[in-house]
């Protein structure tokens, strides 16, 4: 990774070739995120700082490069404030391949690149290819520049499917041979369909729990709302609209003239119109009718042949 290559060239500067070991100075954590081009936004915690940047780059190195390299955290009380490196040779990494920098004759030469697995942001990946595939780093190298990760791990399942099965010899050969010509799964017109089917299934029951949600938080808003305004009202307005209820509403149903006649709002059926009857005079469409409320939520509603509210998507 950049972070591994630039730590490298690093700790090469320090490393003392004719002693076998360097140290670097004391480097703050200011200094050392200034170092490492960090932005201020990224990795702001030391927790995050050591793992993805600190720990993991001295694997790398230590695993892939000719030095082994040790830190050592300066704290003040609980805080790191600091760190410091201790460089070594390392007697596994011993790698003849081309210098790191082109130094002056007064920069004696101290340090190689690593092989070109350090270019690979994917190291897990990359290592799972030559480790349990038997790819070798060139190729595993080639086949990360040239195909999606994703697309990678998806044509490793079907490999290892096969390889399960017995069907395979070369394991190496027969792995590369599937990232190229893309082994992965293909999926036939009725399969597709039947996923289809059974993903809308799925969504038509998602959707009817979010809409039994969806009445419940209407009628407790719709309850509140109306509550709240005849609450507010004064006496004058409320007989007002009694009187518009008994000339507009009742005389519309014989029914609910009746009952009105036996027991005026006492009666619930009557009280429950003449709340709706209220809340249409008095509220905002979107707090009295549901699919207005819905709506305003960002559910476009509409109804299906069981005359049972669904939500309706637009096509994108």
């Amino acid at each position: 990774s950049k972070y591994s290559l630039a730590l490298y060239e690093l700790f090469v500067d320090y490393f003392i070739v004719k002693n076998g070991f360097g140290e670097t100075p004391v480097i703050s954590i200011d200094n050392f995120r200034k170092l490492l081009g960090l932005k201020e936004n990224e990795y702001e915690k030391f927790r995050d700082l050591n793992y993805y940047i600190i720990q993991k780059s001295l694997k790398e190195i230590n695993a892939k490069s000719d030095l082994f390299v040790e830190v050592e955290y300066r704290k003040k009380g609980r805080k790191v404030e600091a760190v410091k490196f201790f460089i070594k040779k390392n007697p596994d990494g011993v790698i003849d391949v081309e210098p790191i920098l082109k130094r002056t004759e007064q920069q004696q030469r101290q340090g190689r690149l690593p092989l070109p697995e350090f270019e690979i942001e994917n190291q897990e990946l990359f290592q799972i290819l030559t480790d349990n595939y038997g790819i070798s780093k060139n190729k595993a190298a080639d086949l990360l520049k040239s195909h999606d990760e994703f697309y990678i791990q998806e044509v490793l399942q079907r490999v290892n499917e096969q390889v399960k099965d017995g069907k395979v010899k070369d394991v190496a050969g027969f792995t590369i041979k599937a990232l190229e010509d893309d082994y992965r799964v293909k999926k036939n017109v009725f399969a597709m369909e039947d996923s289809k089917k059974q993903n809308q299934k799925e969504q038509a029951k998602h959707d009817k729990v979010r809409v039994e949600q969806l009445k419940t938080e209407f009628t407790r808003h719709s309850e509140e709302k109306i509550k709240r305004a005849l609450a507010e009202i004064t006496e004058a307005k409320k007989n007002e609209l009694l009187q518009s209820f008994e000339a507009n509403e009742l005389n519309s149903s014989d029914f609910l003239t009746k009952r009105y006649r036996q027991h005026g709002l006492g009666d619930v059926l009557v009280r429950t119109t003449f709340r709706y009857y209220a809340a249409k005079n008095l509220l905002l469409k979107e707090d009295y009718d549901f699919v207005a409320y819905a709506a305003k939520q960002g559910y476009h509603l509409a109804k299906d042949e069981m005359n049972e509210f669904m939500i309706m998507r637009k096509q994108p």
